[in-house]
């Protein structure tokens, strides 16, 4: 479930400049270590969005955030994906599913359902989506910005060095 969005940032130009500055193992920790208090954020709007019917609450524990920096490029990612044990269903939340026909395919004559088995083939009468990744970058993508860069603002104050502001500029994400 690959997904992006873009978002104009007021005082981006400004901070660039700064970790230019910088020597390049220190901008990369910084910048990655923003970034994923920027995610972390979307990752617990997601958590609080999802419709986790499960009792255990696995699709909701799937969802994660990770950050690497690509050594080619150097550029800094950071992610909120689905990963572990029910991480499946949330495309299908995300998205719904369709009427389908399901088949028994290994010869065996049954299938589990739920609690119930059948045999040969059924029809899945499918289900609206319950989308919970875009409703949580909708509500909190400006505020993960923010909170990227608060985070770079706090570890690039010191002595004569001031971090500019950084914040979504709100006439181009209107």
């Amino acid at each position: 479930m690959a997904g992006f969005f873009d978002m104009k940032m007021v005082g981006g130009a400004k901070m660039h400049d700064l970790l230019q500055q910088l020597p390049v193992e220190i901008e990369t920790k910084i910048m990655r270590n923003g970034l994923a208090a920027g995610v972390r954020v979307l990752r617990d709007e997601a958590r609080a969005q999802v419709a986790d019917s499960t009792a255990t609450g696995k699709l909701r524990k799937s969802i994660k955030t990770t950050r690497d920096t690509n050594r080619k490029t150097g550029q800094v990612i950071a992610k909120v994906k689905l990963k572990g044990e029910h991480s499946y269903l949330g495309l299908w939340m995300e998205r719904g599913v369709s009427p389908h026909l399901i088949t028994v395919r290994d010869g065996s004559g049954a299938l589990k359902i739920g609690r119930n088995f059948v045999s040969g083939e059924v029809m899945h009468p499918g289900f609206a989506a319950k989308p919970f990744m875009t409703p949580a970058v909708d509500i909190k993508g400006d505020a993960a910005i923010n909170e990227v860069g608060d985070y770079i603002a706090r570890y690039l104050n010191w002595g004569t060095i001031q971090a500019p502001a950084v914040a979504v500029d709100e006439e181009e994400a209107a």
